[in-house]
């Protein structure tokens, strides 16, 4: 019984945690927004990757629905001081639209009016965060509607924000927060709208599924826009949408599991506590005959219950802590569930469980006889009511096994996944990004330099430049279009991911060139594809009539296609690949990683040799860091072999426990209803005849509840598609075997717990 008590906790704090992860992503305290209900992450999503929405069709939305305006926000590393003649200090400056006003943002100092008034033309400004004006500005009270320099370019500041405002973008701090359409003054070489600027919509959209359908058939219809894409909208705040929507799926995907181990836990502890029940009803019926007051009887009740329901709370505390272990391998650097910050939750559980059982009881008392002679039978109700437990325990077992399959070979999917490139004997080496501008540097061919200087090392096997590493936090993004002028991108303005690379940066990495060649020196009209971007726009075409138009300004430079690659997962191996061109590296500005492939056992230590080899290219290349690439491909495998360990073992718990009970209940039947085994084995009744006398009342059971269990399955069975990878929801050949195994083992057991009493019939006869 206390063990069934387990069972049923651990699911419930697995929950729990995954709910704190939800929550995680969904609060948006860090941003101290009061109008937290009108604020909306919109995106348009590919198949591919999300983009932000364009500023027309916030335009369009605006002229349909006035009471919705949209936002855009962007977030850069950037330099400021408080005087000309003072020294520069790096800040992470937030570009946000005006609409920012109408989420009601608190000040310590000054205010935001000016910043919701502010027009294009107008005198830049800029707020202040609370923390920056503390250890950068002297906390000086003076310093609203005074001059600071962002950037070499100064603007007034009008407001210090609240102590309580962080940042609009989760795990990022912001100094100072500007209005977007400043982005093109204060970092000329900034495009308006990009991949990674974030666009919002404020305002009160009611019915979100309903509000998406008709806007999105509204911008097809009318506008001819987002045929191949849909709208996305979320509650997420500060969270890139394809982290955001990866996060989710592997919690909604876990959701599912534990939700259906929750219900087989239920019932199981359900049944274990009914079964006492009615033992526990044979002992108040001879306490009643020895004179036991009522009173007492009641109240040892209430008390034996209350202190069950505090016995699964204790649980729920012990276990919580051990279950965030998982949860934090699933989602790193995420919060779990607290049992400190959370007592009305625990509160409510315990109410929960005190209700729980008092209903168990209630129903145990009405709808059960109990016998207390010593030669009594399993009554019918008995029969009924532990075969009905019993059948939905082996149906939600089966079913849980079957997703439990669909969930592991699915992972193993995933892991066994070609992500594109190589990891093994290969580090990336990146430095800090540049501090300003002004401190990158042109030295023409100097990529190519810093590739011959370090290829002369001698334990080195190979070596590459690439602005965009793989499993990195970094993107380039620049404006491409066909020679059609179709622009290459889901959304109309914003840009396609770019990466520069060296010319032997696909062999240093170890991916495929599918079609032509690689890049070369010096051909800086030449570029690389990858497969999705050739499949999307050439999948008709040769490889010598491939080109493409960057643009630059007004002006557009037409490229030659020279290759196509193998797709490569920049953030995994569960993350859509982007259309993505790689364009030849010629000047180290500061932003670019070295690739390193090299023997393990020669490598000893190469940082002293690689800064004193890069600081000959340039002073600026500073901090030179070097991690192993199979390490950060450890790390991102780190949440699916733990869904694939949580799985696993939450299958064979349940395995394991439906085995035990169905072997405890059958059992228990067998031996109440001994003595009418016996009598009909003396009156020469064969074994197949007793043994179908008790299973018949399963099997007619089993087959009205499983076809319940498969029925609810089979319609809510697309729920489980965007979790999976290359799997089929429906295999045949594993449900056929699910169900021979599983019933096989029940019908055994009925089989040998019946013989055993046959064997020993005598002695229920006696």
């Amino acid at each position: 019984m206390l063990l069934s008590g387990v069972l049923l906790i651990v699911p419930i704090s697995l929950i729990l945690n995954l709910k704190a992860i939800e929550t995680h992503f969904l609060s948006i305290d860090f941003t101290s927004i009061k109008n937290t209900e009108v604020i909306k992450q919109i995106s348009i999503f590919d198949n591919s990757s999300n983009s932000p929405v364009d500023k027309f069709i916030f335009d369009e939305i605006h002229a349909r629905y006035p009471y919705l305006v949209g936002m855009f926000e962007r977030t850069l590393e950037l330099s400021a001081k408080k005087v000309i003649a003072g020294p520069d200090q790096d800040v992470t400056v937030s570009f946000a639209s005006s609409t920012l006003t109408k989420l009601d943002i608190d000040t310590h100092l000054g205010s935001l009016q000016a910043f919701g008034l502010a027009t294009t033309g107008a005198n830049p400004i800029a707020a202040v965060s609370f923390n920056y004006w503390k250890n950068n500005l002297n906390s000086d009270p003076s310093i609203v509607n005074q001059q600071i320099i962002v950037n070499g370019k100064s603007a007034k500041v009008i407001a210090v924000l609240n102590k309580g405002f962080i940042s609009l973008r989760r795990d990022s701090s912001t100094d100072l927060l500007l209005p977007y359409h400043q982005l093109s003054e204060f970092v000329p070489s900034e495009q308006a709208l990009t991949p990674d600027t974030f666009s919002y919509l404020i305002g009160d959209v009611g019915n979100v599924n309903d509000f998406i359908a008709r806007l999105d058939k509204h911008l097809k219809e009318e506008l001819f826009v987002f045929d191949n894409t849909n709208l996305v909208l979320s509650n997420s705040i500060g969270v890139i949408p394809d982290k955001f929507q990866r996060i989710s799926r592997r919690v909604d995907l876990l959701s599912i599991l534990f939700s259906v181990l929750l219900i087989f836990s239920l019932v199981s502890f359900s049944a274990f506590y009914t079964t006492q029940c009615i033992n526990k009803k044979k002992e108040i019926a001879i306490r009643k005959l020895c004179g036991a007051n009522e009173k007492h009887i009641i109240m040892q009740n209430y008390i034996e219950v209350v202190l069950l329901a505090c016995y699964l709370l204790i649980m729920l505390i012990i276990f919580t802590p051990l279950t965030n272990k998982l949860a934090f391998l699933i989602v790193p650097t995420i919060d779990t569930f607290n049992a400190k910050n959370n007592v009305i939750v625990l509160v409510l559980l315990l109410l929960g469980f005190i209700t729980l059982l008092l209903g168990l009881n209630y129903l145990q008392d009405k709808t059960t006889i109990t016998h207390t002679g010593r030669g009594s039978s399993a009554s019918l109700s008995e029969k009924v009511q532990v075969f009905t437990l019993l059948s939905f325990l082996i149906s939600l077992a089966m079913l849980s096994i079957y997703i439990s399959y669909l969930i592991i070979y699915s992972q193993l999917n995933l892991n066994n996944h070609n992500i594109g490139f190589k990891h093994k004997d290969i580090s990336i080496a990146t430095f800090d990004f540049p501090s300003t501008p002004k401190n990158s540097f042109m030295a023409d061919d100097s990529a190519q330099q810093l590739i011959l200087q370090l290829s002369a090392l001698p334990y080195l096997d190979s070596v590459a430049l690439t602005n965009v590493p793989p499993l990195s936090e970094r993107s380039a993004f620049s404006h491409w279009y066909t020679v059609s002028g179709q622009p290459i991108t889901s959304s109309k303005n914003s840009q396609t991911s770019n990466h520069r690379v060296s010319p032997n940066y696909f062999n240093t990495i170890g991916t495929r060139i599918i079609i032509g060649e690689s890049l070369n020196w010096g051909e800086y009209t030449n570029i690389v594809i990858n497969k999705a971007l050739w499949e999307r726009y050439f999948r008709e075409e040769e490889l010598g009539q491939a080109y493409l138009l960057a643009g630059f300004g007004e002006k557009k430079v037409k490229y030659k296609v020279v290759g196509v690659v193998e797709n490569i997962h920049i953030k995994g191996s569960d993350t859509p690949v982007q259309p993505t061109i790689y364009t030849l590296i010629s000047v180290i500005t500061g932003f670019e990683s070295i690739v390193l492939k090299y023997d393990k056992l020669a490598a000893i230590n190469i940082v002293q040799e690689m800064k004193a080899i890069t600081y000959k290219i340039s002073p600026y290349l500073k901090n030179l860091t070097i991690v192993e690439l199979s390490k950060l491909v450890k790390k991102e495998n780190q949440p699916r072999v733990a869904i694939l360990i949580v799985t696993i073992t939450c299958s064979l718990v349940l395995i394991f426990s439906a085995l035990l009970y169905c072997i405890y209940s059958i059992k228990q039947l067998a031996s109440k209803s001994a003595t009418e085994i016996a009598l009909k084995r003396a009156i020469g009744a064969r074994t197949k005849v007793i043994i179908w006398s008790l299973c018949k009342y399963f099997l007619f059971i089993f087959l009205i509840t499983h076809f319940i269990v498969l029925t609810v399955y089979y319609v809510s069975i697309d729920r489980l598609k965007p979790f999976l990878f290359g799997v089929d929801l429906i295999n045949v050949i594993v449900i056929i075997t699910v169900h021979l195994v599983t019933l096989s083992l029940v019908i055994m057991v009925f089989v040998l717990e019946t013989k055993k009493i046959i064997n020993t019939s005598w002695n229920s006869l006696s």
